[in-house]
């Protein structure tokens, strides 16, 4: 069970990803992962913190750059 049967309840988008990385632009590959007999889970890990791996999501900006269109130098 997940999502609504399992409890959960919508809370809108927690982020957003890429299907593709882009030259030029820093972003880290996310991945769905899966603790055996429990839930899923997100990572950048690509061996999911030693739990099970389904598959690569896409791409999310790294940190550092998230935010980097709304610096204003001085």
């Amino acid at each position: 069970n997940e999502g609504y049967r399992a409890g959960f309840r919508y809370e809108g988008i927690a982020f957003r990803a890429f299907a593709y990385p882009s030259a030029g632009v820093m972003k880290a590959p996310i991945y769905r992962c899966f603790v055996y007999g429990s839930a899923h889970f997100v990572s950048r890990d690509p061996n999911c913190e030693g739990q099970i791996q389904e598959g690569l999501l896409g791409y999310v900006a790294e940190p550092e750059m998230v935010h980097r269109d709304n610096l204003v130098l001085r």
